[in-house]
């Protein structure tokens, strides 16, 4: 009997929360789903008698990327090389050992998809502006081409049980198409139409179904007659048949989710596919001259940045600047002594060609003293390797330093250094401090006459089932012949270290996301923030002995993350409290992108205060 099928209800098979949940399909282990939290980041997860179970945690790009099959899954995951350009690889994983290995190299394929019985696998592979349809081999990774064709791309592939079927669609000219495999050949069941075909399926009795403008059709692939068996209100994204019943993807105000409904609450109402798109008759296209797009520097933003000197405030300006594609930034403050009747400018440029990193800074009549400083910096990629659980990267960098007092040129020195970074591939949006990191980093810096080496090494770790982070780090500065007591300072505070060559600064400090936001600002949104607790205490080398500061040091910093005009524009607003505890003394300190605008330190408890 042929009934209305619209705003079917169904059950959630989950407690709905924030994030997005996927139905991925029945494996040997029970029904499988992927899940992307805000809170708790991607995973794997198993579904058993209505509970949610994590199988594997793993950061996808989108519930396509993930395909079951028996105790067989295949994935695609993004990844990037040292030559600065990105593939998607597939990775396969065992379900029963929950293990997993790279199967390509550099084979940009996207939406696996595996046979139930886990023997046959196909994608779509990224070929210039189209995609085309390929088989993969399961044991070596080698590609095999199933179908391409210039303008076409073909996308959205699925295998039945045995993988003896293959169904898959191909857009082209705004029009897409349902395409059926036997196994001895390919013929047309839907299409071209101007209907939006996607995410078509098997049942275990091979029959075909797709989903057409957010609902669930049937086709039969004899005769390619079609009829609507579901609809809901907020749109059918993908389904799925476990046993008696049928579950899918629909959308709510959390996120996408998963519903589920008997089988025999489905009742079949006939539908009609729409005329495909005319082909456009465009008029020749005149010549033109191709040329290469620049990646200019745009404005930003502009702030007052008064700053103080000889206990007079002096006019002066903060500004930013950065292209579309995030290749250049320039940030500054440039200003006016009035007593000294000079400009001041404390300015960075950082660009990014290809791998390489290049950055200059120059600091111009500093703020107090007469002293400008040039400095220019390379950093190379030595190795960069990324997997679906960590990221690691060794960089090598090198550059100069140039010393002016007043007019007179003083000296320059030369400095080497190398950093390596390994951090988890696990990201999570409420991670407002990043991933879960370890850090080293070295250098040496030599001028005419000595040599200073420096050490920063440290990382941070996740608190269980959380994005809070504590982190733990160490700095080190050292030279044969320079006392560097005034090197690594508490904050803004002055040094109290005794003289030494060798000092350190060990730290720690508990960082803590706050709930994420969306609030309007002029010119844009506030959209996060965090709180940072930390504590410092200095330590250095005196006569043979390792030797404690005196004093230490705590701070809180409070930072929100903004964004103006777009997304790709990121500002980052903090204050901070900082307190030397055994002088009693505090910091105050208003700032934008890890740059202090405005800072108020005090003397003691009962002295005054200055602001600088």
């Amino acid at each position: 009997q042929e009934q209305p099928s619209r705003g079917v209800q169904g059950s959630f098979i989950h407690p709905l929360a924030e994030g997005s949940r996927y139905i991925v399909g029945q494996s040997n282990i029970g029904l499988l789903g992927y899940v992307s939290s805000p809170t708790k980041g991607g995973a794997l997860y198993r579904y058993l008698d209505d509970k949610e179970e994590v199988i594997l945690p793993l950061s996808l790009s989108g519930p396509k990327a993930l395909s079951i099959g028996g105790d067989k899954a295949l994935f695609a995951h993004v990844w990037a090389d040292i030559q600065d350009r990105s593939y998607s690889d597939l990775y396969l994983l065992d379900l029963i050992g929950r293990t997993y290995h790279r199967l390509t190299q550099r084979a940009h394929l996207v939406d696996p998809a595996i046979s139930g019985n886990g023997e046959r696998a196909v994608a779509s592979q990224i070929r210039g502006d189209d995609y085309a349809l390929v088989s993969i081999d399961l044991e070596d990774g080698t590609v095999t081409d199933l179908a391409y064709e210039v303008g076409v791309s073909y996308l959205d592939a699925t295998l039945n049980a045995d993988g003896s079927k293959l169904l898959y669609i191909a857009l082209s000219e705004g029009n897409s198409s349902l395409l059926y495999n036997d196994g001895k050949q390919t013929r047309v069941l839907l299409g071209p139409t101007a209907t939006d075909l996607r995410s078509p399926f098997f049942d275990n009795e091979g029959h075909v179904y797709v989903i057409a403008e957010f609902t669930l059709w049937h086709v039969d692939e004899e005769g390619g007659g079609v009829v609507e068996l579901l609809g809901d209100a907020k749109g059918v994204h993908s389904a799925t048949f476990v046993d008696d019943e049928l579950y899918w993807q629909t959308y709510t105000s959390y996120g996408d989710a998963v519903k589920k409904i008997s089988l025999s609450s489905l009742a079949a109402r006939p539908v009609q596919l729409l005329d495909p798109l005319p082909a456009l008759d465009l008029p020749p296209i005149p010549p033109y001259i191709v040329r290469p797009y620049h990646d200019h520097l745009r404005f930003n933003l502009a702030l007052p940045y008064p700053f103080v000197s000889a206990n007079k405030v002096q006019p002066a300006l903060w500004f930013h600047l950065s292209s579309i594609l995030g290749s250049q930034t320039l940030i500054g403050a440039v200003g006016w002594s009035i007593d000294d009747a000079s400009p001041v400018a404390d300015l960075l440029y950082q660009m990014l060609v290809g791998p390489f990193g290049l950055g200059l800074s120059v600091q111009y009549n500093k703020a107090g003293v007469s002293e400008s400083i040039a400095t220019a910096a390379i950093a190379m990629p030595i190795h960069l390797y990324t997997n679906p659980r960590t990221a690691s990267a060794l960089r090598f960098e090198v550059g100069a330093s140039a010393l002016w007092i007043g007019p007179t040129y003083k000296y320059a020195l030369g400095m080497v250094g190398a950093g390596y970074r390994l951090s988890s591939s696990q990201t999570r949006k409420m991670d407002f401090y990043g991933a879960p990191t370890l850090f080293a980093s070295a250098s040496l810096q030599h001028d005419l006459f000595e040599t200073m080496f420096g050490f920063s090494g440290g990382g941070q770790i996740r608190i269980p089932k959380s994005s809070i982070m504590l982190s733990l780090g160490v700095d080190l500065v050292g030279s044969d012949g320079l006392d560097v007591s005034t090197n690594l300072p508490y904050y803004s505070f002055t040094a109290t270290t005794a003289s030494t060559k060798l000092k350190g600064r060990a730290k720690a400090a508990l960082r803590v996301p706050l709930p994420l936001l969306d609030l309007p600002i002029p010119f844009g949104g506030l959209t996060h923030m965090g709180i940072e607790l930390q504590v410092m205490q200095a330590f250095s080398l005196q006569q043979g002995e390792l030797a404690f500061d005196p004093d230490w040091a705590m701070a809180a910093t409070l930072t929100l993350e903004t964004r103006l005009g777009s997304s790709s524009v990121q500002f980052k607003p903090f204050v901070q409290v900082a307190y030397l505890v055994e002088a009693n003394r505090w910091q105050y300190t208003i700032g934008l992108d890890s740059q202090s605008l405005f800072e108020v330190i005090t003397l003691r408890s009962d002295h005054g205060q200055f602001a600088k």
